[in-house]
């Protein structure tokens, strides 16, 4: 008889460690040689020489959750043992097996995007703004062709593979303008847009205003004359 438990057994994540229990235990009436017990996907391979009736024998193994897993939405594996059966003079075996399913937390492809000016107001004509924009794969799945984008600034980049965790900065610049002064203020956006491994598009943005000084429309006009005195007839 085998039994096989695991220490967690939902709403795993990705590099948890599943620990699982395997008890084989002789339930028969005669004693058992040979006894071989395996779990190919953790690589568990134990031998028993004898097993008396109603012994057990227990052991551990594990198994890390993988992405692959998650896509699936589940991990299952099958405990098996063998042993040879003194019952029969052929090479007849007594065998059983127990699987165990653990299912995994939902896909979450996510990706933030946060940008930030060096300076956001009191801006005048001529003035250079720096950018910085950090984009964070802050779900749970790998993100692939990830495309970065500020298009008033003329930034655009690429990102092949952004893991779980995984963090990519950015800068770019802009010179205001008189357009930028007339408005008042120059609003810009960062954008990322990438694939997650079922080819979903995801998409993250973030944008940026900074203000300038008041526009101020005047003119001036100063007039001088030559002479501004004794003027004759005909002075011109």
């Amino acid at each position: 008889d085998v039994v096989k438990t695991a220490d967690k057994t939902a709403d795993a994540k990705v590099g948890d460690t599943i620990t699982y229990t395997i008890k084989v235990k002789n339930d028969g009436n005669v004693t058992l040689t040979n006894v071989k017990v395996d779990d190919d996907k953790t690589g568990l391979h134990e031998e028993i020489a004898e097993l008396a009736v109603g012994e057990t024998k227990t052991f551990t193994t594990e198994y890390t959750i993988t992405e692959d897993d998650l896509l699936t939405g589940s991990f299952t594996n099958t405990a098996k043992a063998e042993a040879d059966d003194p019952t029969k003079d052929d090479d007849t075996k007594v065998t059983d097996q127990d699987d165990e399913t653990v299912t995994t937390e939902e896909m979450n492809a996510h990706i933030k995007v946060e940008k930030t000016a060096d300076v956001t107001s009191g801006l005048e004509v001529g003035d250079e703004v720096t950018y910085t924009i950090v984009v964070t794969n802050d779900g749970n799945v790998t993100l692939y062709n990830v495309a970065v984008v500020d298009g008033k600034t003329g930034l655009n980049e690429s990102i092949d593979v952004l893991a779980v965790d995984e963090v990519k900065t950015y800068t770019t610049q802009h010179v205001i303008s008189e357009e930028d002064l007339i408005a008042g203020e120059f609003v810009n956006t960062a954008t990322a847009d990438g694939k997650d491994p079922k080819n979903n598009i995801v998409h993250g943005e973030d944008e940026e205003t900074v203000t300038t000084i008041v526009a101020g429309a005047s003119i001036d006009v100063v007039k001088t004359a030559d002479k501004t005195a004794d003027a004759k007839v005909g002075d011109t």
